[in-house]
């Protein structure tokens, strides 16, 4: 600013220059590559703020897993009338859910809190730079490779044929390792392919719980009649892609063990 100052101040908001990064996101990927270079930049990420002592201002604690599910069940017995149209889907829930709880004694690292494909800036393939930094926080690093490998991983979300693409998670995987330098622990590492699964059910049990509450910021309301058909949709979808993931688990951890 002309008096020297990073911000500047007009009607009560805060402006500032930042520096432009060239290049363009994606809402989906296709190449394998470019997902080796999501994998790569994450685990860039995470290696060089490992040791960062920042505070953050935010409040807001991602994938709160056991919470999620709890509210699911309180959902249950709130809405007992809709949870007959919903038996199968809650009962698979309640069986899994539990199983893949991850454990209370990880270490706390800096995520970034929304490793979603669209987060990323690409320059002619290549991944530059992380954007959308406002859900950064500490929490145990599993819960965002979980949420990282389910969606590159996985087709569209609330398609009843969903699946995980065992593909490109070699790819990712192979990018975040090289990234990330041996950086996890051996407990870490051993509960990546575990956290996957972990965030597929927290997704599926939330959208079940919006399709009782009848909430969610963001529906279709083009290709669905009403909100709750559409949260319906999305926890299926999750479901499906967890059943696919599920049947791949041995051959997943075989490719994670590859890598020492």
């Amino acid at each position: 600013t002309k008096n020297g100052k990073v911000l500047a101040k007009l009607e009560g908001e805060s402006w500032r220059m930042q520096t432009q990064i060239e290049g363009e996101v994606y809402s989906g990927i296709d190449n394998y590559e470019m997902l080796h270079e999501a994998g790569f930049l994450l685990g860039s990420f995470h290696r060089v703020l490992n040791n960062c002592n920042i505070t953050f201002r935010s409040n807001l604690i991602l994938h709160q897993t056991k919470t999620i599910y709890q509210r699911l069940l309180d959902s249950e017995c709130k809405y007992t009338c809709d949870a007959t149209d919903v038996k199968e889907s809650l009962v698979f829930l309640k069986k899994e859910m539990p199983k893949y709880f991850l454990p209370n004694t990880l270490p706390v690292r800096v995520i970034h809190g929304d490793p979603k494909i669209s987060n990323i800036i690409f320059n002619n393939k290549k991944a530059v730079a992380l954007i959308d930094l406002d859900t950064c926080n500490k929490q145990n690093i599993l819960v965002e490779l979980g949420d990282a490998f389910r969606s590159w991983c996985g087709g569209t979300e609330d398609d009843d044929m969903n699946y995980f693409d065992v593909e490109k998670f070699k790819y990712a995987w192979h990018g975040y390792f090289d990234g990330s330098v041996g950086m996890l622990s051996i407990q870490e590492k051993s509960l990546i392919i575990r956290s996957i699964g972990t965030i597929t059910l927290e997704l599926a049990s939330r959208f079940l719980t919006d399709y009782f509450e009848d909430s969610y910021f963001g529906w279709d309301n083009i290709r669905y009649k009403t909100r709750k058909d559409h949260n319906l949709a999305r926890c299926l979808g999750q479901l499906a892609q967890f059943k696919s993931y599920k049947t791949n688990k041995m051959h997943l951890e075989e490719m994670i063990m590859s890598k020492t």
